[in-house]
């Protein structure tokens, strides 16, 4: 009974996991060589610059939360996990970076980001890994200073 339980389960997982992926934005490619291979347009710095600070909603491996990316270099994400930190530009690398603290101490990323083929919506991706890790899109409403 237990191992059927434990079966069903990573199934409904699997299966729930890949229709959050397709059912509202376009596939992204695994990873950056791939994004490049297929003709996505990288986020160059005056657009990021355009689109960061602000507020996102993000997509990821473990759902959605609402990012919110302050002038001063502050950070607030609310939903999974809900956490504060920092973020900043790297001009030399294309990027924005993020440094976040958690429960073991601080997770810092840097990412590049690409446009979705579907209208505002942005592909990053961990410059660390090359791998693809969240799609997100700039919400309407705007934070005060």
């Amino acid at each position: 009974m237990t191992c059927r339980f434990a079966i069903l389960s990573i199934a409904t997982f699997a299966v729930t996991a890949a229709l959050a992926q397709t059912s509202e934005t376009a596939k992204a490619p695994a990873n950056l060589k791939e994004a490049e291979s297929t003709g996505l347009q990288r986020v160059n710095m005056g657009e990021l610059r355009a689109l960061i600070p602000g507020v996102h909603q993000v997509r990821g491996p473990t759902g959605t939360v609402k990012r919110t990316m302050k002038a001063d270099g502050r950070l607030e994400r609310e939903g999974f996990r809900e956490t504060t930190g920092a973020w900043r530009f790297d001009d030399s690398r294309n990027a924005y970076c993020i440094e976040l603290v958690i429960r073991r101490g601080f997770q810092k990323e840097c990412y590049g980001v690409f446009r979705s083929p579907q209208e505002g919506h942005f592909f990053d991706y961990d410059l660390a890994t090359g791998f693809y890790s969240r799609t997100w899109t700039p919400l309407k409403e705007q934070q005060g200073p």
